[in-house]
């Protein structure tokens, strides 16, 4: 048992190191650069502004180099400084932390409350039309993506209840 899941446990940390190379890789090829967005929008043009910004950033460095740099940064918890507000992007998360933690564990809370007696209901009556709405129910709000029902939800939410 246990080395079955010390070998899950390695696959996880290989597919998660994976996907993050696959996405700093990805982003790093996009149109468009970090450096042009900043430069333009402090005003500058000039070819020496550019490459002290780009040498600052490390974005100058072979792709390997920077992405061993930012897992570095990140297993430190150095998640560097917003580009926009300068502030230190690891007390951001701190300060969100816990307001993220309570709406998760309220979420599952209301889902325990609505869904142990909704699915204990649904399989004592079985196959009648209470279990067949009940399903029915649970699949359309099921299939309501996330981001429409947070949308429905806020919008309700500050209309009805002046959020």
């Amino acid at each position: 048992m246990g080395a079955y899941f010390l070998r899950r446990l390695a696959i996880a940390a290989i597919t998660v190191f994976g996907v993050a190379f696959v996405v700093f890789s990805a982003v790093r090829f996009l149109p468009g650069d970090t450096v042009d967005v900043l430069l333009q929008s402090a005003g500058y043009r000039d070819i020496e502004t550019r490459h002290e910004l780009e040498q600052a950033l490390g974005i100058d460095r072979p792709l390997l180099v920077q992405f061993g740099s930012w897992v570095s940064d990140v297993v430190r918890g150095e998640f560097g400084q917003s580009l926009i507000t300068q502030r230190s992007i690891g007390g951001d998360l701190g300060s969100a932390l816990p307001v993220t933690l309570e709406l998760g564990l309220l979420s599952v809370a209301f889902a325990t409350v609505i869904g142990v007696p909704v699915g204990v209901l649904s399989a004592v009556k079985q196959h009648s039309m209470l279990d067949y709405v009940m399903r029915s129910t649970s699949i359309v709000f099921l299939s309501i993506p996330n981001f429409l029902l947070a949308t429905i939800i806020i919008v309700f939410g500050s209309v009805w209840f002046n959020w």
